[in-house]
């Protein structure tokens, strides 16, 4: 079963965690002992070479990534600790220090990450984190309200794929966004937009036309005072 889900890395300028690959990372995942990670961790045996599941909670995101990193996991996955109507909240960006963790970390919804919990415990989930390579553009205005104007050149006129990605913040200057849309299956599941794998992806586009481009001017002229400007 192929499930998508959104997440978030750890914010930009932080002491902890290493960019997704371009390339697919695949891994086993494994539920941390403790689930908070708020202890070193007892099933180190299980988490080497794994992707660590850990539940948001008692000690700094740091903390967890490192006592995953140090239990030999290639890579962190830490979900939301919201219940109820709060369940399906999207989910924060980690801060925050742990120095020494170079491992892609990584942050879900609470709903998705005991979903996983529960389909661990049944058998085993493997995981594919990679990054998108289509280029994501953001321009946040002054005042981080209203409406965005975002221009974009491009070579030709066409429908040219984007990315819609909203913040997650109080969106102070030190702001930091990556919340990637999504829809809601029939089956409760997410899928992102523009997602080429999945064919009930929506399909979202930006409508450009170019502008000519303005070449530098040339001016000729005679003694008498007549100048052509062309271009």
């Amino acid at each position: 079963q192929r499930m998508t889900m959104v997440a978030t890395r750890t914010s930009l300028g932080n002491g902890f965690g290493a960019d997704l690959p371009t390339t697919p990372l695949i891994l086993p995942l494994v539920v941390a002992d403790p689930p908070l990670a708020d202890a070193d961790l007892v099933n180190a045996e299980q988490i080497k070479d794994s992707a660590a599941l850990i539940r948001r909670g008692a000690v700094a995101f740091g903390i967890k990534a490192a006592r995953a990193k140090a239990a030999g996991a290639k890579a962190v996955v830490v979900y939301n600790d919201d219940t109820g109507d709060r369940a399906d909240r999207a989910p924060i960006t980690m801060g925050g220090e742990a120095s020494g963790v170079d491992i892609p970390c990584i942050f879900i919804g609470h709903r998705d990450g005991t979903n996983l919990v529960e389909l661990v415990n049944q058998g085993v989930v493997t995981v594919n984190l990679q990054d998108n390579p289509e280029p994501m553009i953001m321009v946040p205005n002054e005042g981080y309200y209203g409406t965005w104007e975002l221009p974009l050149y491009v070579p030709q006129a066409g429908l040219y794929p984007i990315r819609l990605v909203t913040g997650n913040s109080d969106g102070g200057p030190d702001a930091s966004y990556g919340i990637e849309w999504s829809v809601v299956k029939a089956d409760e599941s997410l899928v992102l937009l523009n997602d080429a794998a999945d064919p009930e992806a929506l399909r979202c586009f930006r409508s450009v036309t170019p502008r000519p481009q303005m070449l530098s001017p040339t001016l000729t002229g005679s003694d008498c005072g007549q100048v052509a400007v062309s271009w």
